[in-house]
């Protein structure tokens, strides 16, 4: 947990920089993304590859939908919110993520 801390505040503080040097958010979110998935696609390929179901529209569709709202959109408003705050307080609004997704889990069952 210390370590997912320490992580995140370090994202902060070097997108913080980034951004501060002139850097757009959109394509620091890109270059997130695509690291990310160069790294996890290789390992998922080759620890599901019994499992794997078989790749349909529905399974393509969904996937879109997810990367698009689940992690680009998240990481802009996120990268974007450190222009106008503190890295501290990025930091703090994103640790009442679980808690949020508590009480959206219990209005919404």
């Amino acid at each position: 947990m210390v370590l997912s801390q320490l992580a995140s505040g370090s994202v902060n503080i070097l997108y913080k920089i980034a951004v501060a040097d002139g850097m757009k958010v959109q394509i620091m979110v890109f270059y997130r993304l695509v690291f990310a998935t160069a790294f996890m696609a290789p390992l998922a390929f080759i620890i599901e590859r019994r499992s794997r179901p078989r790749l349909s529209w529905t399974i393509l569709f969904q996937g879109f939908v997810n990367g698009l709202l689940g992690a680009a959109l998240g990481s802009n408003f996120n990268a974007e919110s450190l222009i106008y705050t503190t890295t501290t307080f990025s930091s703090a609004m994103s640790n009442l993520t679980p808690g949020v997704t508590l009480i959206l889990a219990v209005i919404l069952r």
